[in-house]
């Protein structure tokens, strides 16, 4: 289990809301599943918190999501189901894989599937908001050239 600054966590009213966002949290670990929840909601994201893999593939059935942030898991990366089951069906959602511990393999094989970024959990809350914005920026248009002809 993870420790959570506090005082990091009152910085965030400093970085301004995300707008009306829908994020699939997955993490069995539920002392994090409600802190990494509770900071998302604090900055206006709707949040969805699955405590188990099971309960997300169900979820990812009926709803659609515009973030997934799945846990790792264990050593044998079980995570990946989730990974895999949105990567099939909406290949353009973002999906972000948090670790307990960084594992090469296991970072390799998240980005071979498909996984937008993977990072350890102990990852600063205000960095951490600051990553799910990045994730979340609409595409920005890509200007007409105009050529002479």
């Amino acid at each position: 289990m993870m420790k959570h600054a506090t005082n990091a966590y009152h910085k965030l009213d400093l970085i301004p809301g995300p707008g009306e966002k829908k994020i699939m949290l997955v993490d069995g670990d539920t002392s994090d599943l409600e802190f990494y929840s509770s900071v998302l909601q604090h900055q206006g994201y709707e949040v969805v918190a699955c405590a188990s893999y099971a309960a997300a593939l169900r979820l990812l059935e009926r709803e659609d999501f515009d973030l997934v942030v799945v846990n790792q898991g264990g050593p044998k990366f079980e995570g990946r189901c989730v990974l895999e089951s949105v990567k099939q069906d909406r290949r353009n959602v973002p999906v972000l894989v948090m670790a307990n511990h960084a594992d090469m393999g296991n970072y390799l094989k998240a980005m071979e599937m498909g996984a937008t970024d993977y990072f350890e959990k102990a990852v600063n809350p205000s960095e951490w908001i600051r990553l799910i914005r990045g994730y979340l920026r609409p595409a920005q248009a890509t200007p007409a050239i105009a050529t002479a002809g």
